[in-house]
């Protein structure tokens, strides 16, 4: 549903090739720019076909481990702080991201549609096995209000937007115990 990936074995290595679906066509350009903007930190991207969100990338070598599988807590640390210098480059490069069909969805975005899912009986599944009650649905729409004042104060802020990887955990981080 989110995507298609494949590894493929070669006499030059393995390869992954991934097709996302059209709500995240923007996907294989986007690795492509991260890929030659921190290639210490992403794979090797062979080829991307934008039109049709289509991405061949090379896999990553050199005995990385997922992070969930590393136990030094320096490790950890280590990949948090490479991970908010990437955030911090890539909330200065907006322009480029939004050139690279990156969805834009910052507070106003979430604001203006938090009324609309508040009130969205349908979304909550009612009336479903794993849907929400009517008193739930209630209580969230009654949630309105407080959710528009956070977002307010959140802007206040003057948070800088970033990237949003929406399947972000510690078996999709690789870890080579070296490197930058």
């Amino acid at each position: 549903e989110r995507s298609f990936l494949m590894r493929i074995r070669t006499d030059s290595g393995f390869f992954y090739f991934k097709a996302a679906p059209s709500m995240f066509h923007h996907e294989p350009q986007l690795m492509q720019w991260l890929a030659a903007h921190h290639p210490p930190n992403f794979p090797e991207i062979i080829g991307v076909d934008a039109e049709r969100g289509r991405v061949l990338q090379r896999e990553v070598g050199g005995g990385a481990l997922p992070l969930e599988e590393v136990r030094e807590e320096e490790e950890w640390y280590r990949a948090v702080r490479r991970l908010a210098e990437i955030q911090v480059d890539c909330a200065a490069q907006e322009r480029a991201l939004t050139k690279l069909a990156c969805p834009h969805r910052g507070l106003e975005t979430l604001a203006r549609r938090i009324p609309r899912l508040c009130a969205d009986s349908g979304a909550m599944m009612l009336g479903e096995t794993c849907g929400l009650s009517r008193p739930e649905i209630e209580r969230i729409s009654s949630l309105a209000p407080t959710l528009l004042a956070l977002c307010e104060e959140l802007a206040s802020y003057s948070i800088p937007l970033s990237l949003e990887h929406g399947d972000l955990f510690a078996s999709n981080v690789l870890s080579t115990l070296t490197g930058p």
